[in-house]
């Protein structure tokens, strides 16, 4: 299986300054075999692919494939904290202990809120990036103001 690994920031990010596919780490409950640089002309692609998993209207990707925040996150936050607790009031003690099941449940919600495979690189100064679970890319929404941008460096496909 595969899915897509987006290199994001809150100032352009020149090529020079793109990770190296080879350079990417697996933070936490991330694992992959190997990851690519996905062609120039599919950028736009694999990130209107990203807006998608989001609420609609949070984002906007413009001309020049940078994603202006447009708002939202107060709301989103309200339906992560009711998320985390739905799946926190799952547990009882008779499945505390499960391999699969609501705790299970519950480390996925806080890991990955959007429920999806894509991974998240937002701190990559020294060359090297972590790929995160989604709750990374939410933290960074949620130190924008309506109208700030992202922009994109590394988009690359991983197979896991």
């Amino acid at each position: 299986m595969h899915s897509t690994i987006y290199q994001l920031g809150t100032s352009p990010i020149s090529e020079y300054n793109y990770i190296n596919p080879d350079n990417i780490t697996e933070g936490d409950t991330v694992g992959f075999d190997y990851a690519k640089e996905v062609a120039h002309g599919e950028r736009k692609t694999q990130l209107e692919k990203l807006l998608e998993i989001l609420p609609k209207g949070m984002l906007t990707l413009n001309h020049d494939l940078s994603i202006t925040y447009n708002g939202g996150i107060d709301e989103w936050r309200l339906s992560y904290a009711g998320l985390i607790k739905e799946k926190a009031e799952a547990i009882t003690p008779d499945k505390a202990m499960t391999w699969t099941g609501p705790v299970y449940n519950l480390q996925m919600a806080v890991f990955n809120p959007l429920d999806t495979n894509c991974l998240f690189i937002t701190d990559y100064g020294t060359g090297y990036g972590v790929a995160e679970r989604s709750i990374e890319f939410m933290r960074l929404i949620n130190l924008l103001n309506p109208g700030d941008r992202l922009y994109a460096g590394l988009i690359a496909d991983y197979y896991f």
